[in-house]
């Protein structure tokens, strides 16, 4: 964090982008709950630098694994926190090997649920690299 905000200070243009661990709200999340609050404290400190410098943005990731994080509860929980270090952006992405395993799949409703919740969210984007099977049930069920 000390290094984005010093680079805030000195360059033009600033840009970072932070793929967050989505797993914390399963099994694991007491043993993973100390590392994953000092994540989130750390994109408050690059938020609110990139806040002070107009040329810097911070761009939180999330990737959705199909039958593990895609739920709205998981969903919801990463949008506050979001919401609570001031977010610039958000991109989607689902989880690559998971789309091509299953292609041909219909998509679960679960995480359809997801991605309309998602999609209604401001200053959020899906991935440019996310399938073409969602992209297309995006564009069908988004516009």
């Amino acid at each position: 964090a000390k290094e984005f905000i010093k680079r805030c200070k000195k360059v033009k243009y600033q840009r970072i982008e932070i793929n967050v661990e989505c797993f914390w709200m399963n099994e694991n999340y007491d043993k993973r709950v100390k590392s994953y609050d000092a994540v989130w404290k750390n994109l408050k400190k690059y938020t609110d630098a990139a806040r002070k410098n107009r040329n810097a943005e911070v761009t939180i990731k999330y990737i959705i694994i199909p039958g593990i994080n895609d739920n709205m509860k998981e969903a919801k929980e990463f949008i506050k926190r979001c919401k609570k270090v001031k977010y610039q952006r958000i991109e989607i992405n689902v989880e690559f090997f998971w789309m091509n395993e299953n292609y041909d799949k219909p998509i679960s409703d679960n995480l359809k649920e997801v991605l309309l919740f998602f999609q209604k969210q401001p200053n959020l984007c899906f991935s440019s690299n996310i399938s073409t099977h969602i992209k297309n049930w995006l564009e069908k069920n988004l516009t």
